[in-house]
């Protein structure tokens, strides 16, 4: 199934978005590239019934204040979803929130939440404190920690080719999720089959793998995805949120 067009964000919700610029932080080199980060890189996933969603980076601008790439998913369950990333000083991979313009809600991170340590070794564990603020309406609305860990390194091999990955999850479940109607969402914004109860407290399996110059091989959110294709071969190029803005008028 091929995926469909990118839904729109409305004007009102690209203002509500835009309220939260701020100024530039420095960029990180020199290090492993755990998600490639360039407009125009594009990554396609297949789900356990072959069904086909892109996720592309599709511009960059400023999240509270720090410089950040926008990825877009089209096709799928998280058809329309936006979601916020940085690469960190050490190399590390963070997420800086999601929005979902359908609903419209989304969640801004301060600080970002490091999903991917910048130097892997597994044992690994860390922990992410963040405070969670509510988009449109910018406000309070949680602070939590994340317990994580490096679960496992090993070679993959998805559709896409063979990598070798390591694998990432959390400790603990997820201490965010917002259920509109059901629905379970992760803390980047995707969409969880399995319900957050069902996640118990214990020790760390992986959810997500990772390969050194590709990105995110393969993912778990009760389904499994695995890479089809991707295509990094974009260069990125200096934009601003106000470009970000005329995409999704």
């Amino acid at each position: 199934m091929s995926p469909r067009p990118r839904r729109a964000l409305s004007l009102a919700s690209s203002i509500a978005l835009c309220a939260l610029l701020g100024t530039s932080v420095p960029w990180s080199e020199g290090h492993a590239d755990w998600l490639p980060l360039a407009i125009g890189n594009q990554w396609q996933y297949v789900d356990d019934t072959e069904d086909a969603h892109i996720e592309s980076i599709t511009d960059e601008g400023h999240v509270r204040g720090r410089r950040m790439f926008v990825k877009s998913y089209v096709g799928g369950q998280d058809d329309g979803l936006v979601n916020f990333w940085q690469i960190g000083s050490d190399g590390s991979v963070l997420l800086g929130g999601y929005y979902r313009a359908a609903q419209p809600f989304g969640l801004l991170y301060e600080p970002p939440v490091r999903i991917f340590p910048g130097s892997p070794v597994v044992g690994m564990e860390w922990t992410s404190h963040a405070i969670a603020f509510s988009v449109p309406d910018n406000v309070f609305y949680a602070e939590f920690d994340l317990y994580w860990a490096v679960a496992e390194e090993l070679s993959l091999s998805p559709p896409a080719g063979t990598f070798q990955c390591f694998g990432v999850g959390q400790v603990a479940p997820p201490a965010i999720t917002f259920a509109p109607e059901g629905q379970a969402w992760g803390i980047d914004g995707r969409v969880l089959r399995s319900a957050p109860g069902v996640l118990g407290t214990g020790p760390a399996s992986a959810t997500e793998w990772y390969a050194d110059g590709v990105g995110l091989v393969q993912y778990n959110t009760g389904v499994p995805y695995l890479l089809q294709s991707y295509d990094l071969t974009v260069p990125a190029v200096t934009s601003s949120w106000g470009r970000i803005k005329g995409l999704y008028r």
